[in-house]
């Protein structure tokens, strides 16, 4: 095997012939968070490129580095993580709300207008698709032969029973964010600018200046606010974090996306909550290259975390 099981001891040795400098905390925060986690996932900083180029493409690591630094990169992630949830939910809580809000506006007569196939956009490709979603939608709604409805939510049985529909705004209480995305981008082109309508006029009245948002724009806004988002709950790394298909979107880009759709004192707050654990993260690791470390979330310097806030 290339990559054969090691004990914590044997871990420990790998990484002082590596150059890291380790102490009595290292066993236990290999055993509680594992050696891939925090030692892979973090190391990249801390490497001395030219020795381990030289040393035939096995690590080393520069000079003073210590097990500590990497562990304290890996926390500044995880609480970034946790930082950048708050904002995500108030972006996606946005999305829904407005969805609701112009779908249901304009369909106001028709009975659960969203399991309606034709109120979709018809372009080629996409017929299964919506498919797939409004049977998603008919699953939480309990109409689905042979799926156990035991499971569905008792607002929703509230509704159906009271009301003989489920509003889609109670319905996307229950379904997550991927599943609104797709919802937004199955829309027709029309439906599409009339939410984008709505967000400039939201910007327009939580923000001192006005922004005219198109579908196009807000919607790949929201396809990089739903990667990172993913990157989140599955706990990845987010600071040095690349997305889209030409992994060219970074973390400082996903906050200049995020800004739009925040109302502006929240935009304020996102960007120095960031900007404090950046600076504390540097202040506490001098092995840190300050340039590296910036250039991997996608700034020039800590200046930049601000934007033009």
């Amino acid at each position: 095997m290339d990559k054969p099981y090691k004990s914590f001891d044997e871990q420990i040795e790998i990484l002082q012939k590596r150059g890291l400098s380790t102490n009595e905390k290292t066993q236990i925060i290999l055993m509680q968070e594992g050696y891939y986690s925090v030692i892979n996932g973090y190391k990249d900083l801390f490497i001395d490129k030219e020795k381990k180029s030289a040393a035939s493409g096995e690590d080393r690591y520069k000079e003073g580095v210590k097990f500590d630094h990497i562990y304290r990169l890996f926390e500044f992630d995880r609480n970034l993580r946790v930082l950048m949830m708050r904002y995500l939910a108030i972006a996606e809580a946005s999305l829904k709300t407005t969805c609701a809000y112009c779908f249901c506006g304009r369909y106001d007569k028709v009975e659960e207008s969203y399991l309606r196939k034709d109120f979709y956009r018809s372009d080629r490709g996409y017929s299964h698709r919506i498919d797939l979603l409004i049977g998603d939608f008919k699953k939480v709604l309990g109409r689905v032969k042979g799926n156990d409805n035991s499971h569905t939510r008792e607002y929703i049985e509230h509704y159906i029973n009271n009301h003989d529909e489920c509003p889609l705004w109670v319905l996307f209480n229950t379904m997550s964010f991927g599943t609104v995305h797709k919802f937004f981008s199955y829309q027709k082109e029309s439906m599409r600018n009339v939410i984008a309508r709505h967000f400039s006029d939201l910007y327009s009245k939580t923000h001192d200046d006005m922004k005219r948002f198109n579908d196009i724009g807000l919607l790949l806004a929201y396809d990089h606010i739903k990667e990172f988002r993913n990157i989140c709950a599955h706990d990845e790394r987010l600071f040095s974090a690349k997305v889209s298909p030409a992994k060219d979107i970074s973390f400082v880009a996903l906050m200049n996306d995020l800004s739009l759709v925040l109302p502006q004192t929240e935009a304020l707050r996102m960007r120095i909550d960031v900007a404090d654990l950046a600076i504390n993260v540097l202040e506490d690791v001098e092995s840190l290259d300050v340039d590296e470390f910036l250039s991997a979330m996608g700034c020039e310097n800590v200046r930049a975390l601000f934007g033009t806030m």
